[in-house]
């Protein structure tokens, strides 16, 4: 402490002055809750945690509006590190009672981080170890109050998943989405905020909300969700929407849709209905964008709803009743943004959709939540097969994405789920074992090279049983008709994955597995753009064609195309191409 300005001001003086501000800082720390106070453990193989983990919770009504909750409790971060952490927790009034100037001002105040960081003084000035988690829910202020017990329940619950969780993935278990270095809490954002507005509800007097946190809110559980920090997800909040950037990596099913459609300000009811009704219908995973957009039509303005989702990119007419355009992701090859809130986007087959954006904040979500999907679908996709991104100002609008944990094998499932959904307009069925044996079986044996022997896939010419060699009767080929179908999507799909997720080093396939046509042609293409395999095993993959077939021909032409196009098949050490029906030279 400087020394007193004034000169009267004696050293004993100046050395109580001294004292006092000492004890005073030390009393005010005391009244907070450590760690290290916290006596009521509960014993676990993996973790001790409190029984209660959270220790304190204020509910501060900053407005008619606007309430802040608090809620201090212990945390387990990642490495060692264990001691309280603390949420900010904002509920925002309705649209319709924050029409006003008040509700616009906080609006835009909670689209910009920089303004979130002046909200977070309050927590920063509780001196915790680590710093404060931010959550973001609309709903109706004046029940917060009335909900108080409700509220700690629920981070008591969330605050024990997570230490569980964090606790596994340290020790190498897995089941933790864990952003290196990041602030923010890595949870599922609207499963968060459906369940709090669940326990937050009136009517939600029931333990089954809670009971959903396992599967909806914890990382790396039962739905294979992930997040990549609550710290963009409430970014990508849309005119108060409930869109984030969270997305389920496989699909989320019919309840993840429904509960990231539930509530969505701007469109009604029936809309969202159809909506929900259409995305469950695709199988389709939860938006990361929904939000209006409007289309140049013959000089005049129209209406439309934009939907991104991890796969696709839908355009649905006003009202929801039809959608005037969809596309996979792997089919978008630019996207052009001059000005703020102008998007175009051109796709491989020439279609090019441009729209306007209701506000500058959302085009750039827009250009967010696309940049995200593609860098979940497609891990290691090169340079020149990414999307084209021309947009001005590159700095404000392209800001560095937090790294992803893909999960097993690179997230090779995420990216076989997607080409399949692109890929069954065309074939079929899904085959759910792909996704399973890439999960369990190749992680846990860290096995680099994608091997067709451990599947148990029928053969897509038909003739016999993945294995067999006899000649199957045609009422059993009638029977496997709808199996052989969904077996050369799931073909289709494992090498489009193979293409855009670069994780396998090598492809086995040999004569126990044969292929049409067609699954030839996806095989050469797979061989020409893939930069990294090592080994390719190709033992008999047409070894029961018809010499005499021309499409057959042209099919194993193909593969050896994609061997002698690709210049950066140099690290390629095993290549086995015996026991193919030879087809000579046709001219």
């Amino acid at each position: 402490l400087p020394r007193p300005c004034c000169p009267a001001a004696t050293p004993p003086l100046h050395f109580l002055l001294y004292l006092s501000t000492i004890v005073v800082a030390m009393s005010h720390y005391a009244q907070l809750p450590r760690a290290s106070q916290l006596t009521n453990w509960k014993a676990d193989e993996h973790v001790r945690r409190p029984v209660e983990p959270v220790r304190h919770l204020d509910i501060v009504r900053r407005s008619d509006r606007l309430v802040g909750i608090v809620v201090r409790g212990f945390e387990l971060r990642d490495g060692d590190e264990e001691g309280e952490g603390a949420y900010v927790v904002y509920i925002l009034g309705s649209k319709r009672e924050g029409k006003g100037e008040e509700g616009e001002t906080v609006r835009r105040r909670f689209s910009s981080l920089a303004a979130l960081a002046e909200d977070l003084a309050l927590a920063h000035s509780l001196q915790l170890p680590f710093p404060p988690r931010l959550l973001l829910l609309e709903t109706d202020p004046s029940i917060c109050a009335e909900r108080v017990g409700a509220i700690q329940t629920f981070f008591n619950q969330l605050f024990s998943r997570l230490a569980d969780v964090r606790a596994r993935a340290q020790q190498g278990g897995g089941g933790g989405a864990v952003v290196p270095g990041s602030s923010v809490l890595t949870v599922d954002g609207d499963a968060v905020l459906d369940h709090l507005e669940c326990f937050l509800a009136p009517s939600a007097e029931d333990e089954d909300a809670s009971d959903a946190l396992a599967d909806g809110i914890v990382p790396g559980s039962g739905s294979n969700r992930f997040a990549l920090g609550l710290r963009h997800r409430m970014s990508m909040r849309v005119g108060g929407s409930s869109a984030r950037h969270g997305v389920s990596s496989r699909g989320g099913g019919a309840d993840s849709v429904r509960a990231s459609t539930r509530v969505i300000e701007g469109f009604d009811e029936k809309e969202i209905g159809k909506m929900r009704d259409f995305l469950v219908a695709k199988g389709e995973s939860e938006p990361t964008y929904v939000g209006t957009v409007y289309i140049d039509k013959g000089g005049k303005e129209k209406r439309r709803v934009l939907v991104i989702t991890v796969n696709k990119v839908y355009l649905f007419k006003e009202g929801c009743e039809k959608v005037e355009h969809d596309a996979h992701l792997i089919e978008l090859a630019q996207l052009y943004s001059p000005m703020p809130n102008e998007i175009e986007l051109t796709f491989k087959s020439g279609t090019v959709v441009d729209f306007s954006a209701r506000t500058p904040h959302d085009g750039t979500l827009i250009i967010q939540a696309l940049r995200v999907a593609e860098d979940i679908l497609f891990p290691g996709r090169e340079k020149n097969q990414r999307i084209a991104l021309d947009v001005e100002p590159k700095k404000e609008r392209l800001p560095h994405l937090p790294p992803y944990n893909h999960g097993p094998c690179g997230g090779f499932s995420t990216t076989f789920r997607s080409m399949v959904l692109y890929c069954r307009e065309r074939f079929g069925v899904v085959e759910e074992e792909i996704a399973f044996v890439v999960d369990s079986i190749f992680e846990q044996t860290h096995q680099f090279y994608f091997d067709f022997d451990s599947f148990n896939l029928r053969n897509l010419s038909g003739a016999t049983a993945w294995g067999s060699t006899g000649t199957a009767s045609k009422e059993a080929l009638a029977d496997s008709a709808t199996a052989v179908v969904g077996s050369q999507a799931c073909v289709q799909a494992i090498l489009f994955a193979l293409v855009h997720n670069l994780f396998f080093r090598g492809l086995i396939i040999r004569n126990t597995y044969r292929m049409d046509k067609e699954s030839l042609i996806t095989l050469g293409f797979c061989i020409k753009f893939n930069g990294v395999f090592e080994t390719l095993i190709l033992n008999g993959v047409n070894a029961h064609a018809d010499p005499k077939s021309r499409s057959a021909g042209e099919g194993m032409q193909a593969v050896l195309d994609g061997l002698a196009d690709n210049a950066r098949l140099r690290q390629l050490v095993d290549l086995d191409l015996a026991n193919n029906v030879s087809f000579g030279d046709r001219g």
